[in-house]
């Protein structure tokens, strides 16, 4: 790859006239150094020279919007040690990762010393109709956590998918440069010419069958491109700090917010290629993703944790494992985490426990033909044991019920002619096959210190789903922790604990969703709008988007009342997806979480499902 994908870059550099920016993890970095130490020099060199200007992007490729932000700190500041000590620098500009952005980034990049980011145009684009088309020609500003803000130079996918097809062979330079030509009628000051992988010209790693062979000819076109720009006087090939150069001319315009609530989590490229890849697709995300969790608290309560164990762990919490990847590489991979969280002692975390009131007066447990009523000092739930203890209703003693079932009927417009419960777990499996827990079950009831525990079991010749839910009686919260055991092929889709809101009880013009995507903050969202994060954009990929929460809790709340679940990390870690949309006369609003979903990264019927462990505490305020 060195020889075939790296050298040909720096040649390209050495130009009459070119000058390119090159982004590369502090990684990547030093297994070049390592293969060929002369390459850093000559990088080194060309930034010296001003032909080559650096940009960063951290150690690794850690996905920022699904790691906590001392991660990220960590990831940026391993990284600029690798940039100082091979490149004798550290740079201004930094490549979000994947352009998976969320506002709670830009805090950690200004404090790990960044000024700049590179961030897609295309998904926030999508997402803000009112946006005019040339904000795309000039820098701008993004507008993070708590006011801050910070520079930012667009990417642009449609682009860079072009000058890809130019090199592969399967479009004309002068359709490109037409491209490109158009843009500058329409008044670009400036436009990112590509923003993406070198590895991909003149090298194929052979993970997917219908990869062509590389015929040594992609560098070669992209070097008669580059030739072409630089001789041409309508275009100028520029370095990034000569279009931030160019902030002048945005004319003081406002910071951008770059998020909505419809599309949290900006990533580039087209929406199958969203958030959920990193976090519950692949070979097994969720598995991964948990332990690196688990990893994480636990040396987040060693203080004396040497750096190389924290960067081991931004490494196995790198991108690339939880994409497309060989199996020989994912059993390195496995076992290198494996060992890692042996090594740190990180266990699985204890059940959730009810809280023990002494002198609690004793909660109320109704058995009727069809529900079960439980009603504790502080909370009145309604379960359903025919449908495997879905929530029928949940709110608190004298008040209306805030979630549990909407009962076929409830809507008239017939897209919406279902039963839409809570607390109940849904599985997609091969062939269309789908597994619930919503049979028939006979529930195991026992009172605990005014809790009231019950417990269910769904069972099958191939699965089983045992449910345990505990109602406390000190506060106004119900615990569900869930364990899946399927001896079938991994499944497509694992859809858990809902939570369908009574839309009688809340407020649709105050109602908000608020979630951590990587920041020390929640981010919080307007529902007043149309929103389905977990809307499938093509056939093969299940959802949109999701939600990282990474503080661990999805809040759905108005004026009015909180509803806040909490979900481990280190228990499971799950995606979070949230859906509100109108339906005559009223509106559907739900929250539900995510154990796997499917796109073009998922290995099916690799992975089964044995003892898979979830908790969610779900609390009214």
């Amino acid at each position: 790859m060195v020889r075939r994908c790296y050298w040909p870059l720096l040649r390209l550099a050495e130009l009459p006239g070119v000058r390119i920016a090159i982004e590369a993890s502090g990684y990547t970095l030093e297994t070049i150094a390592a293969i060929d130490p002369s390459w850093c020099g000559a990088l080194r060199r060309l930034i010296d020279d001003g032909r080559v200007e650096f940009v960063g992007s951290g150690y690794v490729q850690m996905i920022g919007p699904l790691v906590p932000p001392e991660m990220t700190l960590a990831n940026l500041s391993f990284g600029a040690e690798v940039y100082r000590t091979l490149l004798g620098r550290q740079p201004d500009v930094a490549l979000v990762n994947e352009q998976a952005y969320a506002p709670g980034l830009v805090p950690l990049y200004r404090q790990a010393g960044y000024g700049a980011l590179v961030v897609d145009w295309a998904n926030p684009f999508s997402h803000h109709p009112d946006w005019p088309g040339t904000l795309l020609y000039l820098p701008r500003q993004a507008m993070g956590e708590d006011g801050a803000t910070i520079d930012i130079l667009w990417s642009d996918t449609v682009g860079f998918q072009k000058f890809q097809r130019y090199a592969h062979d399967q479009m004309d330079m002068d359709e490109l440069l037409h491209f490109l030509e158009t843009h500058r009628r329409h008044g670009a000051h400036s436009f990112p010419l590509y923003a993406n992988d070198a590895e991909i010209f003149d090298f194929r790693p052979g993970r997917f069958s219908t990869e062509p062979p590389p015929d040594d000819s992609e560098w070669h076109r992209i070097t008669q491109l580059y030739q072409t720009l630089a001789a041409d006087p309508r275009f100028h090939l520029a370095l990034p700090r000569d279009v931030l150069a160019l902030r002048d001319q945005s004319g003081g315009a406002t910071p951008l917010q770059l998020e909505t609530a419809d599309g949290p989590v900006p990533v580039k490229k087209q929406p199958k290629y969203n958030l959920m890849r990193w976090a519950v697709t692949g070979r097994d995300d969720l598995e991964v993703n948990t332990l690196c969790w688990r990893a994480f608290e636990a040396l987040r309560r060693r203080p004396d944790a040497p750096d190389e164990w924290w960067r081991e762990l931004c490494f196995l919490w790198s991108s690339d494992f939880r994409t497309h990847i060989t199996e020989r590489r994912w059993q390195a991979f496995r076992d290198q985490l494996e060992r890692f969280v042996l090594k740190l002692g990180a266990a699985a975390p204890a059940p959730l426990c009810p809280s023990t009131v002494p002198n609690a007066p004793t909660p109320s447990v109704q058995q009727h033909k069809r529900h079960l009523d439980i009603e504790t000092a502080s909370l009145k739930v309604r379960l359903n044991p025919r449908r495997g203890l879905a929530i029928e209703s949940c709110g608190k003693p004298g008040e209306a019920w805030l979630f549990g079932t909407l009962s076929h009927g409830f809507y008239e417009h017939i897209a919406f002619g279902a039963d839409f419960y809570s607390g109940h777990t849904v599985m997609e499996c091969a062939g269309g096959r789908k597994l619930t827990d919503l049979d028939p079950v006979t529930p195991e009831i026992e009172i605990r210190g005014g809790s009231v525990i019950v417990r269910s079991v769904v069972d099958s010749d191939d699965h089983s789903i045992a449910k345990t839910l505990t109602v406390h009686g000190d506060r106004a919260c119900l615990d569900l922790e869930i364990e899946i055991t399927c001896d079938l092929p991994s499944p497509s889709q694992v859809r858990m604990a809902s939570v369908t809101l009574n839309p009688d009880a809340f407020d649709r013009t105050t109602l908000t969703y608020a979630a951590h995507n990587g920041g020390r903050k929640a981010e919080r969202h307007s529902l007043a709008g149309q929103v389905d994060l977990s809307r499938p954009p093509t056939f093969n990929v299940s959802a949109s988007t999701c939600l990282g929460l990474t503080g661990g809790t999805l809040e759905i709340a108005d004026r009015n009342h909180r509803i806040v679940v909490t979900a481990p990390r280190a228990v499971a870690a799950v995606a979070g997806l949230v859906t509100c949309v109108d339906v005559r006369p009223s509106y559907f609003c739900r929250a539900v979480f995510t154990g796997h979903e499917h796109d073009d990264t998922s290995q099916r019927g690799t992975t089964r499902w044995t003892a898979r462990r979830f908790a969610f505490r779900i609390e009214i305020q």
